[in-house]
């Protein structure tokens, strides 16, 4: 079996800018496939308030399944990229 290696970096963004730039443009991509993908890891509330990072991680991790499965466009890839 072929092993898949694990990425990994760090930005500094903020949450607005994340929730903005990325968050709304999925989402709308996504239409009513977000839910199904997205529907038990919300994202991060306004604000910054405790839980922040637990959202935005199991969030991400979403995001990747939804990569990673073909369900996000060629244009939402390379907007997670």
């Amino acid at each position: 079996p072929t092993r898949v290696r694990r990425a990994e970096w760090n930005v500094q963004k903020r949450l607005a800018s994340l929730r903005e730039d990325l968050h709304d443009v999925l989402k709308a991509l996504l239409g009513s496939a977000y839910s199904t993908h997205f529907g038990n890891t919300p994202f991060a509330l306004r604000g910054g308030l405790p839980g922040t990072t637990a959202r935005l991680n199991a969030w991400f991790g979403s995001c990747a399944s939804a990569v990673n499965s073909g369900l996000v466009p060629p244009s939402g890839v390379a907007l997670v990229l």
